[in-house]
């Protein structure tokens, strides 16, 4: 358990539900890794700065390969670990997105 709270992982391939919201997908994460009231801040300061925050309730399956990809950076970023493993974080996104990350 200690090792989770120090790292954060974001595989190349997404690993997210289809049928679940951005949002949703990062609570689910989240919950398993800090505190409720916590989890809600991260979660809209993150939806936030990588630009998801209007597109958030919607279902994962409709978003753009690069959504997808911004999902998964936030929910390995979503309790602020101290090491991060990002194998290929903005494959599949575009120019603007990228620099966003």
């Amino acid at each position: 358990m200690k090792v989770k709270e120090l790292i954060g992982v974001c595989p190349q391939d997404s690993a997210i539900f289809p049928y679940l919201s951005g949002r949703e997908n990062i609570e689910l994460f989240g919950n398993q890794v800090m505190p409720k009231e916590k989890l809600k801040q991260r979660t809209e300061e993150l939806l936030g700065k990588v630009g998801l925050l209007e597109d958030s309730k919607r279902r994962v399956g409709k978003y753009s390969g690069g959504m997808k990809k911004r999902v998964n950076l936030i929910m390995a970023l979503i309790h602020d670990p101290e090491l991060a493993f990002l194998d290929e974080p903005t494959v599949a996104m575009d120019p603007q997105s990228r620099h966003a990350v």
